[in-house]
């Protein structure tokens, strides 16, 4: 979801088909830990959407979704607590990968050096 090109998509936006947006929320909760990953494991919410912004078609909803509702992603308020809700996210927040991952990294090659921490 995160390497969107509309060249590719024919034009058909997921945002109008409920079975597309499922699809494109289960490819959120990959492609996020993946692009945390990639960021040395932490990364602010603006620098994120920063980074994504011409990389996806997803809304900041399901996005957003995506992070609350991801095994491995913990989003951190800017005075250190945890947010729970999704449309509390704020572009302060931070975008962190937890100590205690699902598999994810076996995706990555890294589950060994991960679970040695």
């Amino acid at each position: 979801m995160l390497a969107y090109d509309p060249s590719h998509e024919g034009g058909a936006l997921y945002l109008f088909d409920m079975s597309g947006r499922k699809a494109a929320h289960a490819q959120l909760l990959e492609d996020i830990p993946r692009v945390v990953s990639e960021c040395g494991d932490v990364i602010g919410v603006g620098d994120f959407y920063e980074s994504i912004y011409n990389a996806t078609a997803a809304h900041a909803h399901d996005i957003h979704r995506a992070m609350i509702d991801n095994p491995d992603i913990e989003v951190i308020t800017s005075a250190g607590g945890e947010r729970r809700s999704a449309n509390t996210i704020a572009t302060t927040d931070v975008l962190k990968l937890k100590r205690q991952i699902s598999f994810f990294p076996t995706f990555l090659g890294t589950s060994q050096s991960r679970s040695q921490e």
